[in-house]
């Protein structure tokens, strides 16, 4: 056992860098991301947005009735899909958002959920 240590003593020692610098970059994403206080969800069906909702304004719960189809639930800096006719339901299972990274969908009836920061949305600038 202390041989086989021993020879793999170096990839131990990357393997847990490797982990704790991997946390560390998440737990920084994770302060920047709560520290922002212009958040946004844009609301989009059928690739058209129809809703810009300023949700670092959100003092209590409340519902917004898109259609006869979809309901919202917002909250300061979180929205959810509270009711939806579709048959998966996924969207409504998935809860509440704020993260950029995480965006709600229903294929069915072609929504699209967007959380955008006070930052500009363009990722690269070429030419």
């Amino acid at each position: 056992m202390k041989k086989y240590l021993k020879t793999h003593l170096v990839d131990f020692i990357i393997i847990a860098s490797l982990i704790i610098i991997s946390l560390i970059s998440l737990i920084i994403i994770n302060i920047i991301e709560k520290n922002n206080n212009n958040i946004h969800a844009q609301v989009y069906i059928e690739g058209e947005m129809i809703l810009d909702i300023d949700l670092a304004n959100e003092d209590a719960e409340r519902e917004i009735i898109i259609n006869d189809h979809i309901k919202l639930m917002v909250k300061k800096n979180a929205v959810k899909v509270l009711e939806n006719d579709c048959p998966s339901q996924y969207c409504v299972h998935q809860g509440y958002t704020s993260s950029t990274s995480h965006p709600i969908i229903c294929a069915y009836h072609n929504l699209y959920i967007k959380i955008i920061n006070g930052e500009s949305d363009v990722d690269v600038v070429v030419g």
